[in-house]
C-alpha cells in the first residue's frame, strides 16, 4: 500500500491545490459576483462535479494497478467518489433517465451496487485485511479525514445559510479527493516505468 502512504510533502501539495482553487474562486467571485457562483447550477457546483469525476476515474484506474489492501482502499474511495458525484448531479435537461439519476432511489440503488463491489474486493483480498486495518489504525487515511472535516464545516455553513462558504468547503473537500487519486495513480505509473518498481505495481 505504499502508493497510498501520504507524508508531509503531500500536505504541501494539498495546501497548494486548495489555495490555488480558493484564489481562483475568490477572484471569479469578485469579478462576477459570489451569489451567482453559489447557486445550484453555478460554477462552484460544476467545479465540484469535475473534481469528483477526476477522483472517481482516478481511483477506478488505480484498482487494477495496486495489490491487496490497496485494492480495498481504491475500491472504497472510488465508490465514495461516485456516490458524491451523483449526490451533486443535477441537470436542467428534461429527460426521464437523467431525472432518475438525480433522485434518491437511484442513489440507494447505486449504493447497494457499489457496496457489493467493495465487499467483493474485501473478500478477494481477505488475507490482507489485517494490513488494511493497520493502515486505518495508523491513520494512513488522514487525507480523507481532512476532506471529511471540510465537508462537516461546509454542512455547518449550510445550517447558517452561508451558501457560498458551504459550496467552497465542499469544493475543497472534492479537490482533496481528486488530489489523492491523481497522486496515487501517478505513483503507480512512475513505478511501472522504472525497472525496479515495475513488478511492484502488478
Amino acid at each position: 500500500m505504499r502508493e497510498l502512504r501520504f507524508d508531509r510533502s503531500f500536505i504541501v501539495t494539498m495546501a497548494i491545490g486548495i489555495a490555488v482553487i480558493d484564489l481562483l474562486v475568490v477572484g471569479y467571485g469578485l469579478a462576477f459576483g459570489f451569489r451567482r457562483m453559489a447557486r445550484e447550477d453555478g460554477l462552484l457546483e460544476l467545479a465540484q462535479l469535475v473534481a469528483l469525476a477526476v477522483s472517481a476515474i482516478g481511483f477506478i484506474a488505480l484498482i487494477p494497478r495496486v495489490r491487496h489492501g490497496g485494492r480495498i482502499v481504491a475500491s472504497g474511495a472510488a465508490a465514495l467518489s461516485i456516490l458524491f458525484f451523483f449526490r451533486e448531479f443535477e441537470t436542467p435537461i428534461n429527460n426521464p433517465v437523467l431525472d432518475f439519476m438525480s433522485n434518491d432511489p437511484f442513489l440507494y440503488l447505486l449504493s447497494v451496487v457499489l457496496g457489493i463491489l467493495v465487499i467483493w474486493q474485501i473478500a478477494a483480498n481477505w488475507t490482507h485485511v489485517p494490513a488494511f486495518l493497520g493502515w486505518l489504525v495508523r491513520l494512513g487515511w488522514w487525507p480523507w479525514l481532512a476532506a471529511g472535516a471540510m465537508l462537516i464545516i461546509g454542512s455547518a455553513f449550510e445550517a447558517m445559510h452561508m451558501i457560498f462558504l458551504e459550496e467552497l468547503f465542499e469544493l475543497n473537500a472534492d479537490a482533496v479527493f481528486a488530489i489523492i487519486a491523481v497522486t496515487a495513480l501517478g505513483r503507480t505509473l512512475g513505478s511501472a516505468r522504472s525497472p525496479v518498481g515495475a513488478h511492484l505495481v502488478r
